[in-house]
């Protein structure tokens, strides 16, 4: 539904894969992911920023099993570990590939994917 809302090109075949690495937030050494058979392909959004119009392109969209999440209390003093929460492993989450260098550009584009799903929203969680 996310690849047909934003005109991309829905795959014929899309292909699970296993990518092996270690990372502490990954403890099994390895994530299901569609990235190389991606579910689809291209597409674009227009958004408004800084009084002008832009189209930006996509890259891809795919489905990947969600790895946990490193946290780095960094600013506290004394503190020199990292946590790391494994609440979300495991997880299916689809992930929109955007080559977007601007954080601005990133947040006005993130509200415009969502209203351009409106209602039929293939999910309720956050982006990030």
């Amino acid at each position: 539904m996310t690849g047909i809302a934003v005109g991309g090109t829905i795959a014929v075949r899309s292909v699970f894969a296993r990518k092996n690495y270690f990372y502490p937030d990954l403890p099994k050494g390895y994530q299901i992911s569609q990235y190389d058979r991606p579910l689809c392909s291209g597409g674009t959004v227009e958004i408004h920023v800084g009084g002008a119009w832009k189209r930006i392109g996509l890259v891809r969209i795919h489905l990947e099993e969600d790895a946990g999440k490193s946290l780095h209390p960094e600013g506290r003093q004394g503190v020199n570990t990292t946590l790391v929460d494994l609440n979300a492993l495991h997880n299916s989450c689809g992930e929109i590939s955007v080559p977007v260098s601007s954080a601005m550009v990133w947040i006005v584009l993130e509200n415009s994917i969502w209203s351009r799903l409106g209602r039929s929203r293939p999910c309720s969680a956050c982006m990030m």
